[in-house]
């Protein structure tokens, strides 16, 4: 029993949680961005942890869509994690490396992407659908889903 308590409040202080909203029930649900994924959008910029810090839970709880099934990931490479999911919104606004506030970059969509344990494993800005600014473009080929 020890061992469980000491891995749980290890995983509190090793993870920030947040809340997102379920596509399926609608209720919020807990998800959890990694103190190491912190700390790495920290050393990228200001403005990669000030999106950590303000933009993921925006969008989370107030998605303009949100996709289950990864067919592929950033890079264009093919990905068999069906269970995984893509919310997209666009945030109120963006943030210069330096951190200082921007409005939303013209003509993008901010994705964070969640796995199956709740985890956010990575987020950026997109550009989006030319049809449908409120989706990132090529959510047809990338996506296998859309819940939202």
């Amino acid at each position: 029993m020890y061992t469980k308590m000491a891995k749980k409040l290890k995983h509190r202080r090793e993870t920030l949680p947040t809340k997102a909203v379920d596509p399926v029930t609608g209720k919020k649900y807990d998800v959890f961005v990694s103190q190491k994924k912190l700390f790495y959008a920290a050393s990228l910029s200001v403005g990669h942890l000030s999106d950590a810090a303000y933009n993921i839970p925006q969008v989370l709880q107030n998605p303009t869509a949100i996709f289950e099934g990864l067919r592929k990931d950033e890079h264009g490479r093919y990905s068999d994690t069906f269970t995984w999911r893509c919310y997209c919104g666009i945030p109120k606004f963006g943030y210069k490396g330096n951190g200082k506030k921007v409005p939303p970059w013209p003509g993008e969509v901010f994705m964070v992407f969640v796995n199956a344990d709740r985890v956010v494993f990575n987020w950026y800005w997109h550009k989006c659908d030319g049809e449908n600014p409120n989706l990132p473009m090529g959510y047809n080929n990338r996506f296998k889903e859309k819940l939202l």
